[in-house]
């Protein structure tokens, strides 16, 4: 089974649920030749415009799936019904958990330091 997920399944939604009353989207289509509009799609997940270019490239990961669907209000299972059987990757937990660490401990030395000044 693929590890990535299609793209053009969140842009279909926010075309359908999210209307683009600048015709941002169309007038992109026009001078870009791009079929949905990068600045329209990026600024209702509010992610970079590079974000969603890639996300049409090489698709949607695991947890970028969740990502998105969580922006939208929604179930990543409702926009991917295969969504559940993906796995995420064993060395992306394993990289997510450590970053998680670092900017847990870097929470805990900034709330330790603001009592350091508070007392002073």
């Amino acid at each position: 089974m693929n590890d990535r997920l299609d793209f053009a399944i969140v842009e279909e939604y926010i075309a359908r649920r999210h209307p683009d009353p600048n015709h941002v989207r169309a007038d992109t289509a026009n001078h870009h030749g791009i079929a949905a509009a990068a600045p329209h799609v990026s600024t209702i997940l509010n992610v970079t415009n590079r974000r969603v270019l890639q996300w049409r490239e090489r698709g949607v990961a695991y947890y970028d799936a969740d990502e998105i669907a969580i922006r939208l209000g929604l179930h990543p299972s409702e926009l991917w019904p295969n969504w559940w059987q993906l796995e995420p990757p064993a060395e992306d937990v394993a990289v997510r958990d450590y970053w998680r660490l670092l900017r847990a401990r870097a929470l805990e030395e900034s709330y330790r330091l603001r009592d350091v000044a508070r007392t002073s």
